[in-house]
């Protein structure tokens, strides 16, 4: 039985997360033992869901960060930004310390955010290792010192995780010395699960229940504006809205520029039309829901909600991220694209797939079931399990 470790930062509500949740429930526990590192406790919105034969622990426990927490607040003041210096050291000490004694028995190291922990899990040099890089690293050129930085640690590294085809090619384009390394996996997706989650709005409140029978459009993401281009959907939306005045764009997701984006709502007159739903457990009844899911991003690593929308036969609409959607979509074949920043494109896109009598609106409904064929968890599993078997 092999013995592996897998690191991240924590467990809360994103793509990475629910790829890591899925991988776990489909590795073979006959074949392998498995462990995983969590950096933070901080955010644990999946923890309950780890399969019960998987050991984790949190390297830095909650009681520790929320100290940290209290004293950068108060580091203006001489005395506590030496306290906050000594518990930044503190903490980098307790990390080394747990990720050492957790990991002894370890056969098999795997980063799964993208090289932001390799430092540390090559503390423990004669031990083969895996990292997953989950963002496009093209145009990386134009940062010499971060590409030798991540080149030496992705050296490191037995083999090099790949979401897909274009990502592959910008890795080799951007790093050619790790071409050997660099494999394809893709996210994958429990399929039947997620359809039966869909079913699922018994514990929905009296306001949501309302909601979610409402006629609306869904965007699902973190409210982060350096990846996710909100902006420009509520410009397409404000057009789509003139044509189609019941229609509702909800936002699912939080983020740490929720405030900006609910400004930006007021200062174009949408309040009560555009709605931040904030975090869902389940996601996947709002998009069963919607009329179609909208996916405006500046770049991407996946793209994991245009699938999970797909396998739900939604339509989607997604801005031509060349990582991600345009491979998920194949070039518009399952789902349309429209180039960044285009919120008229986006807008004419949105009104024309709204039309129950589009044709473009049929063809990519009767393909939807052929879109999400590679990303069943059975086929993706075996094709990591084959690279996790040659280490």
């Amino acid at each position: 039985m092999k013995k592996i470790l897998f690191y991240t930062n924590g467990i809360g509500l994103g793509g990475v997360e629910r790829a890591l949740l899925t991988f776990l429930e489909g590795l073979d526990k006959e074949k392998y033992d498995i462990k995983v590192a969590f950096q933070y406790k901080n955010e644990n919105f999946f923890e309950k869901e780890i399969p019960r034969k998987i050991d984790y622990k949190y390297m830095l426990p909650l009681n520790i960060i929320n100290k940290s927490l209290e004293y950068r607040e108060k580091k203006r003041n001489f005395f506590y930004k030496i306290l906050y210096s000594f518990m930044l050291s503190y903490e980098r000490y307790i990390i080394k310390k747990n990720f050492l004694e957790f990991s002894k028995d370890r056969e098999l190291l795997i980063d799964f955010k993208s090289g932001d922990f390799l430092k540390l899990l090559n503390l423990k040099k004669d031990i083969p290792k895996i990292c997953w890089i989950h963002g496009d690293i093209i145009n990386l050129h134009n940062y010499s010192k971060r590409k030798e930085k991540l080149k030496k640690m992705y050296m490191s590294c037995e083999k090099i995780i790949s979401l897909g085809k274009i990502m592959k090619e910008n890795i080799i384009k951007e790093m050619p010395e790790i071409k050997e390394k660099v494999e394809i996996v893709y996210n994958p997706f429990n399929i039947e699960k997620i359809r039966q989650e869909s079913e699922k709005i018994d514990n929905l409140s009296d306001e949501e229940i309302k909601k979610i029978n409402d006629e609306y459009i869904i965007m699902v993401a973190r409210l982060e504006l350096k990846e996710k281009d909100f902006f420009t959907l509520f410009k397409a939306y404000k057009i789509v809205l003139e044509k189609n005045k019941n229609l509702k764009l909800y936002i699912l997701g939080d983020g740490s520029d929720r405030e900006e984006i609910s400004n930006k709502i007021r200062e174009l007159d949408l309040e009560g039309k555009i709605i931040l739903l904030g975090k869902k457990e389940n996601p996947y009844p709002w998009i069963k829901n919607s009329q179609l899911l909208v996916h405006s991003s500046k770049s991407e690593g996946f793209g994991l909600v245009l699938v999970e929308a797909l396998i739900l036969k939604k339509i989607v609409i997604s801005t031509d991220c060349p990582v991600g959607p345009r491979e998920i979509c194949d070039n518009g074949k399952y789902g349309v694209l429209v180039e960044i920043g285009d919120y008229k494109a986006m807008a004419r896109e949105i009104e024309n797939l709204l039309k129950n009598s589009s044709e473009r609106k049929k063809e990519l409904l009767n393909s939807s079931e052929e879109a999400i064929q590679k990303f069943g968890t059975k086929e993706v599993v075996q094709n990591l399990e084959k690279i996790l078997d040659t280490l």
